[in-house]
């Protein structure tokens, strides 16, 4: 049952392989680059560009990273993407269930990450598997960046799709979509007629959002 320590669980890069049956991936964590200019690293239980294969096997509590606050007023960063799984390579999934996972919020204006459950940019098969209560990153909130913006949520609760996708006899129900964020006034010389940032859109595609 591999439970992560403060970080991801598996990175599988271009040419590696990975199978797993029977598994259990629990708590994985991708880092948040805090204090620096990046995103929110992606992928908290795996991070793949290479092969994998899971066959009855249960992702559960998992999160890509959160946005960062870098110095000055230019806002923060985005929100890792996949909660649990990033993939811009090849992965199957058989008879497993992924749930519970999270994508990172966006920090200071950014939008919240995508992909509560599943971020996937490459090719992929699903087969009797299960997406049920995973959410996308909500939209950061409008602290020090010079236009008093909030984030947007990010989109696909369950399920992020960039890439080529097939699904069969799979479940996905009850993933939400990250909240977006109020705009403020922000402080400083900015003009008195200043009326604040617009706020954040909520994001969209609870259960799947294919942007194709």
């Amino acid at each position: 049952m591999p439970q992560a320590c403060g970080d991801r669980i598996f990175q599988i890069f271009a040419d590696a392989h990975l199978n797993l049956a029977n598994v259990n991936l629990l708590g994985g964590t991708a880092p948040g680059n805090y204090s620096s200019s990046a995103d929110g690293q992606s992928g908290g239980a795996i991070w793949n560009a290479g092969h994998v294969n899971l066959l009855n096997c249960t992702l559960v509590g998992n999160a890509s990273g959160g946005g960062n606050e870098p110095m000055g007023n230019a806002g923060g960063t985005s929100g890792g993407d996949g909660g649990a799984i990033y993939n811009r390579g090849s992965l199957i999934l058989q008879n497993c269930v992924v749930t519970q996972n999270s994508a990172g919020a966006g920090w200071d204006g950014a939008t919240g990450g995508n992909g509560g459950g599943l971020y996937h940019a490459g090719e992929c098969t699903l087969k009797f598997c299960r997406f049920e209560n995973n959410r996308s990153g909500d939209g950061g909130e409008s602290g020090g960046n010079a236009a008093g913006e909030g984030g947007s949520g990010g989109y696909g609760g369950g399920i992020y799709n960039a890439g080529v996708l097939s699904l069969s006899g799979c479940s996905i129900s009850n993933n939400v979509t990250g909240n977006g964020n109020n705009g403020t006034r922000p402080s400083g010389l900015i003009g008195i007629d200043y009326a604040g940032g617009a706020g954040g859109d909520g994001g969209l595609g609870a259960g799947i959002f294919n942007p194709i």
